[in-house]
């Protein structure tokens, strides 16, 4: 699919920049500290569960607008916002997948604070850290396709 001209590449770029920067801040806390550390230090799980959320949500614009660009209809919810990028084109379906689930992640982190899994949250840090890059390069790639 082609994009509208209506897309906005500097809004992308800078969602996209921001992405990079929480996910690098992420990495490094990930390498600094293993999960008892990052569960027993509140300070530091409440920063990695912030960034978390930015990135998921910053994602989330993004394939709102793209989705929107590419004149497809608007997702069901926001996990087929991951989905939905697959069937047009601009993720591999792969990727869709994996990603997908952080929006389970991200309603937790944003609505259901108890409910909280540290275990799971961990995981769900290192998934994002492994996948959220391979994201912003399907996007890179799709724009610079114009």
């Amino acid at each position: 699919m082609s994009m509208n001209a209506s897309l906005s590449n500097a809004l992308i770029h800078q969602k996209l920049k921001l992405i990079l920067t929480d996910l690098e801040r992420l990495d490094v806390l990930l390498h600094q500290r293993s999960y008892e550390q990052l569960v027993s230090d509140e300070a530091m799980s409440s920063l990695a569960e912030r960034r978390l959320e930015r990135v998921i949500n910053r994602a989330i614009d993004v394939n709102l607008h793209l989705l929107r660009s590419v004149g497809s209809p608007p997702p069901n919810d926001y996990t087929h916002s991951f989905l939905d990028l697959a069937t047009v084109g601009i993720l591999t379906p792969a990727l869709a997948q994996g990603l997908a689930p952080c929006v389970g992640v991200r309603n937790i982190l944003t609505h259901e604070y108890d409910d909280l899994d540290m275990k799971q949250f961990f995981s769900s840090l290192q998934h994002a850290v492994r996948l959220f890059p391979n994201y912003a390069r399907e996007i890179e790639r799709f724009i610079e396709k114009g």
